[in-house]
């Protein structure tokens, strides 16, 4: 799919116009106003045109003086079909509102800058999709944004793109691999989490997580080890870390469905091993909606017996019995991030890898007692 902005059309607009002598070179380009009333667009339409051509050369800004025509714009023709970026958005997984998030700011921001969006994705494996990504140069991709697992096949490809010239930026770090990645302070949210249960009640905090893990899994557990440490609970950690073992298909590949019914019968053998009263920080909200239900199965009271947080804040989570503490990302933001860190690596404003964190944001509902 393709997306070609107000901003984009006119400076495209703007451009032939200057290239075919309809302003004095030796004099300002007419200012925000007049320029907006000429082509029938708002002001702040008009400064995104000027900030396009500024950035393609074309005019040159002067701080409070104005904007001239840059000296290249009269010696090199306009070419006939300017060439369009193209990026390539990338992921193996179920749809969710994650991903849909994410697909919304990466298309934000194509939009805006007039860009080309192609999607590879695959919901029954990693190989057509690492398979499509290593083609990008062929496919004419000028870049990649990818949604990577911890796993070497991921590393291998990620290699192969960038050895073919094609830039390449990961939602999350993908370690080993060198290249840029954007993803939210999964430790910070994680720790502020745990460290809020551990001082609100005064005792140590349970990890519920799993044997299958990301990058951004292992971010969350290093936070829950940092803060039973710093609270004086260091020797307790491995008695109050607890693993759910998924069997059959791995997570990522689960439909809705089984990821909102599999944590259920998981977290079922989870009250076998803790000690009530207790306090429990969930590694995501699909498996803390999973221990509200072995908890009610059991006759354990969320908010009572049993200080329950997640990770995530997904639509579901306001609406459980009692409202889910949780840590929320942007994940809209997070696309549109990615793709812009991915545009700048393109254009060559950007050399090296940069690795991006966006604020998660920590907030309190009523599965922490008394909490409305």
């Amino acid at each position: 799919m393709g997306y070609k902005s107000k901003a984009v059309r006119i400076s495209s607009t703007l451009e032939q116009e200057i290239r075919a002598g309809q302003f004095d070179p030796e004099k300002y380009l007419p200012g925000e106003d007049a320029l907006a009333e000429r082509y029938q667009v708002s002001r702040s339409t008009i400064r995104r045109v000027i900030e396009i051509l500024d950035h393609e050369g074309v005019v040159v800004k002067e701080p409070n003086r104005g904007t001239m025509i840059a000296a290249n714009s009269l010696r090199h023709p306009l070419p006939k079909e300017p060439r369009t970026i193209t990026m390539a958005w990338a992921y193996a997984a179920y749809p969710d509102s994650m991903i849909s998030n994410v697909t919304a700011g990466i298309q934000k921001f194509v939009e805006e800058r007039g860009l080309n969006l192609q999607i590879f994705t695959s919901s029954t494996g990693h190989e057509p999709v690492l398979e499509s990504i290593e083609k990008a140069a062929a496919f004419g991709m000028d870049g990649v944004i990818l949604l990577p697992y911890n796993q070497e096949c991921y590393v291998t490809s990620v290699k192969k793109v960038v050895a073919a010239g094609i830039p390449i930026v990961t939602i999350a770090d993908l370690p080993g691999s060198g290249v840029s990645s954007v993803a939210s302070d999964d430790f910070g949210g994680a720790f502020q989490s745990i460290q809020y249960l551990i001082a609100r009640f005064d005792r140590p905090c349970y990890f519920l997580g799993s044997t299958y893990e990301t990058s951004s899994c292992m971010e969350r557990y290093e936070a829950f080890c940092i803060a039973m440490r710093e609270a004086g609970f260091e020797s307790e950690i491995d008695s109050y870390t607890l693993r759910l073992e998924p069997d059959g298909q791995k997570p990522e590949y689960w439909p809705l469905a089984q990821k909102e019914l599999h944590p259920i019968e998981l977290c079922q053998a989870v009250f076998d091993r803790i000690r009530l009263p207790a306090s429990v920080f969930c590694i995501n909200d699909y498996i803390a909606r999973g221990l509200y239900q072995a908890a009610q199965e059991r006759g354990v009271v969320i908010g009572r017996d049993l200080m329950v947080a997640g990770f995530g804040d997904l639509p579901f989570a306001s609406r459980l019995t009692p409202p889910l503490t949780t840590v929320k990302t942007d994940s809209v933001q997070m696309g549109y991030q990615t793709a812009k860190v991915l545009y700048q690596h393109i254009v060559k404003e950007v050399t090296s890898p940069v690795r991006l964190r966006l604020p998660a944001e920590f907030t309190v509902r009523a599965s922490v007692a008394g909490i409305q």
